[in-house]
C-alpha cells in the first residue's frame, strides 16, 4: 500500500500534468494519512479553484499560506482569489505580509528566481486591479513589481499605460523612453510614446516615433493614422 510520500509524489506528478481530478484523490489521501503539508494544501487549493469551488480553494490556500507564510505561489493564488471575489483588503493583507517577509532580507541578497516570482506576483495583482478599473491600486502593484525586477520591460510598459490612463503624461513618456532605450524594437511602447507626444503638442517628436514604427512595421495602422493627423495639423 502506498505511503504518504508516494501519494504526494503521484499527486504532484498528476497535478503538474493538469490531471486535476486524478491528482485530487492522491492528495486527499496523503492529507488523510500524513501530517499537514503546505504543498498538498496548495495543490488542492488550485484544483478546487479550477472547478470554481471557491470555499474549498480559499480554505486550502489559506492553510498553505498559514503553514508557510513565504510560499510565493500559494500567496499569489490566494491574493488573486480574493481579488476575483472582491475581497480587496484581504488580498492586500496577503501581499503586505509577503512584502514584509521578502524585505526582511536585503533585496540584493534575494535569489534571482525569488525576485522574479515576487515581481510577477505583484504584476498579476496589478493586472487584476487594472481589469477592475482600480488604476491607483494597479499603479501601486506595478511599482512594487519593479522594485524587485526593474529590468522587466513588460511590467514597465503596464505601469506606463496605467499612468497614461490616469493622465500622468510626463511620467508615462519618461518610462516609455526608458523602455525604448533598452529595446528600440518595442513597437507598442513606441506607438504609445508617439500618441502621448502628439497629445502633448510635441508633434515633431511624435512623428519621428511613428516613422520609426513604420520602418519596422510598414502596415501599422495606428502609425499611419497619426502621421496623417500630424500632416493635417501642419496644413492648418
Amino acid at each position: 500500500m502506498p505511503d504518504f510520500r508516494e501519494y504526494v509524489e503521484k499527486g504532484t506528478e498528476l497535478f503538474k500534468a493538469e490531471k486535476y481530478e486524478d491528482a485530487e484523490g492522491y492528495l486527499l489521501e496523503a492529507l488523510r494519512i500524513g501530517k499537514p503539508f503546505a504543498d498538498v494544501y496548495y495543490m488542492l487549493g488550485v484544483i478546487a479553484w479550477h472547478r470554481n469551488d471557491y470555499e474549498n480553494a480559499r480554505r486550502y490556500l489559506e492553510e498553505a499560506v498559514n503553514m508557510n507564510p513565504g510560499y510565493v505561489e500559494a500567496a499569489t493564488n490566494l491574493a488573486l482569489l480574493y481579488n476575483e471575489h472582491g475581497e480587496y483588503e484581504k488580498a492586500n493583507q496577503v501581499h503586505r505580509k509577503m512584502r514584509e517577509i521578502v524585505e526582511a532580507r536585503k533585496t540584493s541578497d534575494i535569489e534571482p528566481y525569488l525576485k522574479s516570482k515576487v515581481a510577477n506576483m505583484y504584476a498579476e495583482i496589478g493586472d487584476v486591479f487594472k481589469g477592475a478599473g482600480h488604476l491607483i491600486f494597479a499603479e501601486r502593484e506595478y511599482r512594487r513589481a519593479l522594485d524587485f525586477a526593474p529590468e522587466y520591460l513588460d511590467i514597465k510598459f503596464k505601469l506606463a499605460m496605467v499612468l497614461k490612463e490616469r493622465g500622468e503624461r510626463d511620467e508615462a513618456i519618461q518610462i516609455l523612453k526608458e523602455i525604448l532605450t533598452k529595446n528600440p524594437n518595442f513597437n507598442n511602447a513606441r506607438i504609445n510614446l508617439g500618441i502621448l507626444l502628439f497629445l502633448s503638442g510635441r508633434r515633431d517628436e511624435s512623428r519621428y516615433h511613428f516613422e520609426e514604427v513604420l520602418k519596422r512595421d510598414p502596415e501599422n495602422k495606428n502609425a499611419q493614422m497619426y502621421i496623417r493627423l500630424i500632416e493635417q495639423h501642419q496644413i492648418k
